[in-house]
């Protein structure tokens, strides 16, 4: 019964822009999903095992409204740590950041993979 309460949970995270706990380390998305950043912040996400950096080309998908935004993004922290910074500014308005998950995409060093999550954040005056 817990585990189905808990499964639940998770999905009902993920659905509202948040990110399954099996993801991330707990507190590691800086800032949290859903809130404002201004245009120069970056997100930064603390994955609870190393990333396969090769897996990353084309599997971080940043938008602002339906259009790429430039970005760049780099790993810290030995492969655990994904920071993803605006080339220019993001835009005002709203800014998604899609982790591209499954069999072609971002993957753990370990060879484990993740189901894709999107992460939405409002670009504005705070």
């Amino acid at each position: 019964m817990c585990l189905a309460i808990a499964a639940t949970f998770a999905a009902i995270a993920c659905a509202c822009g948040g990110v399954s706990q099996g993801l991330t380390t707990p507190g590691a998305l800086a800032p949290q999903p859903g809130t404002t950043i201004a245009v120069d912040d970056a997100v930064t996400i603390v994955f609870h095992r190393k990333i396969d950096e090769a897996t990353l080309a084309g599997n971080v998908r940043v938008t602002q409204s339906g259009s790429g935004a430039p970005h760049v993004r780099r790993l810290r922290d030995g492969g655990f740590t994904l920071v993803i910074e605006p080339l220019f500014g993001w835009h005002q308005g709203e800014l998604a950041i899609t982790l591209v998950g499954g069999e072609s995409g971002i993957r753990y060093a370990d060879g484990r993979g993740f189901d894709s999550i999107t992460l939405t954040y409002f670009v504005g005056n705070r």
